[in-house]
């Protein structure tokens, strides 16, 4: 994707806003709502919030969450339909028919369904696909940002966390923590505001003594150390949507764990 008509700006050391780059036409919030009610998948579902080792302190975090990436995409799709446990309507026993798909229950009163590797491959492939669509409307841009980041700065990101979708309702929040810390290690943090339409719910970097106020569209790359930490500040009207993403010079701090093992995001 190319950014160049796109209005960068760089209000503090290492902060650097990319406006307006996820266009409203995208309608990331109802496509992932959308989805998300039309997927019997729980992996697929808000959540909430954790930190740490996978810990809940509401006061410290207080929102939903969930974490996809394209590996989950595909991945998930698979296990669904794995052992054919799933509540796709397709793969659910209903009235055997006859002849030109005919009911006659005095000639064959029984319940069936019928299924072949094609069903099962094509059927998961439609209970992710917006799933996918989405994940690659932001990742695209996200990544154009990422590459014109990186090179003002001289650096590489070969690993990528999965996108962490938040919701945040009224008065919730997320107080001020840095993103590469004890449970987690990475250089870069971004993230991508969905709608704008509600009050509070600020991006605060005490130790910079800067804020900035979400605008839907935007994304935000910022270093992930502790001299950045940050806050979420509290939502005092409507609901906020985010999307967050972590990324590291390599995969060696990583482990080789599956990235929602491992990670709290912000």
């Amino acid at each position: 994707m190319d950014i160049s008509n796109v209005t960068i700006e760089n209000p503090a050391m290492g902060i650097y806003i990319y406006r307006n780059t996820l266009p409203k036409e995208l309608d990331i919030v109802n496509r992932l709502e959308k989805t998300i009610a039309e997927n019997n998948d729980e992996w697929f579902k808000w959540s909430e919030a954790l930190v740490g080792d996978r810990v809940s302190m509401k006061d410290y975090r207080d929102c939903v969450d969930f974490k996809v990436g394209r590996h989950d995409i595909i991945n998930r799709s698979k296990v669904v339909n794995s052992d054919l446990k799933n509540n796709d309507e397709w793969f659910k026993w209903s009235e055997a028919l006859v002849g030109d798909r005919v009911s006659m229950k005095d000639y064959r009163d029984c319940v069936d369904f019928k299924v072949g590797r094609h069903d099962i491959i094509n059927r998961s492939k439609v209970a992710n696909s917006d799933l996918k669509n989405i994940y690659d409307d932001i990742d695209v841009r996200l990544k154009a940002c990422l590459e014109h980041y990186t090179k003002k700065f001289n650096i590489k990101m070969e690993f990528q966390e999965v996108v962490n979708f938040v919701r945040y309702s009224r008065g919730q929040h997320f107080q001020v923590h840095s993103d590469h810390g004890f449970s987690y290690i990475c250089t870069v943090s971004t993230v991508m505001y969905l709608n704008d339409d509600y009050v509070g719910g600020g991006l605060w970097f005490p130790h910079i003594n800067y804020t900035y106020q979400p605008q839907a569209g935007d994304i935000v790359l910022f270093p992930s150390t502790f001299i950045y930490a940050h806050a979420a500040l509290p939502v005092e009207e409507g609901t906020k949507y985010s999307a967050v993403t972590m990324f590291d010079y390599n995969d060696r701090a990583h482990g080789g764990l599956h990235p929602r093992s491992n990670s709290s995001m912000n």
